[in-house]
C-alpha cells in the first residue's frame, strides 16, 4: 500500500474499494473511530485509554466461564483488589509520563525553534498534556524525540522523502512532518486495515 503526499500534507491512501471496505469494517467492529485512541481492541499496544482489560477468547463458553469466576465468592474480592491497585499504579504511571514528555518537548523546542506540533488530541487518548498552551499526546512526544535525534545527525535538507515499514497510528510520520519542513514524500507500508486507521487518524490531525 502506498501514500502520496499532496504539498506539504501528510500521504493520503492509494487502494482498491474493495480493501477500504474491508478495513471500515474492522473500525466498525472495534467501536468506531470517535474515542479511537482509548480502543485496545483495535490499537492494542499503540492504544492509551486508562487500566486495560483482559482480552477475552472468542469463544463464548469460555468468557462465561471467566465472567462466572470472576464474580465468584471470595475470587470477586481479590480481584476487585488487584484492579484498584492497577488502577492506582496507572495514575502514577501516566502522571510521570506526562511530566517527562513535557520536558522531553521543551528539549527538542530548544534544539527546534522552528518545530510546528499537529492536533493530536484526535482520538481522545488518555495520555493528552497541556504543553505552551497546546494540548498534545505524550505517547507522541517518544517518536518526536526519535525523529530529533535522526536530523541531528542527519541534515533534515537532505531528507526529502521517506518510507517506513509498519507505522502503526501514525506518531513518526507527524514527528518528521513536525521537524523538517523540506519533507515532500512519506510512504507508508502497513497491513491494510491498519494503513485505514492511521489514515484516519492522521486526517484528523490536520497535517493532511
Amino acid at each position: 500500500m502506498v501514500r502520496r503526499r499532496q504539498s506539504r500534507g501528510v500521504s493520503r491512501p492509494i487502494g482498491r474499494p474493495i480493501i477500504a471496505v474491508w478495513s471500515k469494517s474492522c473500525v466498525a467492529r472495534g467501536g468506531g473511530l470517535a474515542r479511537l485512541r482509548r480502543n485496545y481492541r483495535l490499537l492494542k499496544g499503540y492504544a492509551h485509554g486508562g487500566v486495560p482489560e483482559p482480552t477475552l477468547p472468542s469463544n463464548l463458553a469460555k468468557r462465561l466461564a471467566f465472567r462466572l469466576i470472576e464474580r465468584a465468592p471470595g475470587v470477586s474480592r481479590v480481584i476487585a483488589e488487584y484492579r484498584r491497585l492497577l488502577r492506582a499504579q496507572h495514575g502514577t504511571l501516566l502522571a510521570q509520563e506526562k511530566r517527562l514528555a513535557a520536558h522531553m518537548l521543551d528539549a527538542v523546542a530548544e534544539r527546534y525553534p522552528t518545530l510546528r506540533l499537529p492536533d493530536t488530541t484526535a482520538g481522545d487518548g488518555a495520555d493528552l498534556m497541556r504543553w505552551r498552551d497546546q494540548d498534545v499526546a505524550a505517547a507522541f512526544v517518544v517518536y518526536l524525540v526519535r525523529a530529533a535525534d535522526f536530523y541531528a545527525a542527519v541534515p533534515a535538507g537532505h531528507v526529502r522523502s521517506l518510507m517506513e515499514v509498519g507505522p502503526g497510528l501514525g506518531f513518526s510520520t507527524l514527528a518528521h512532518w513536525s521537524l523538517n519542513p523540506d519533507i515532500r514524500v512519506i510512504v507508508n507500508l502497513d497491513i491494510p486495515s491498519t494503513l485505514y486507521i492511521s489514515t484516519q487518524y492522521l486526517k484528523a490531525t490536520g497535517a493532511v
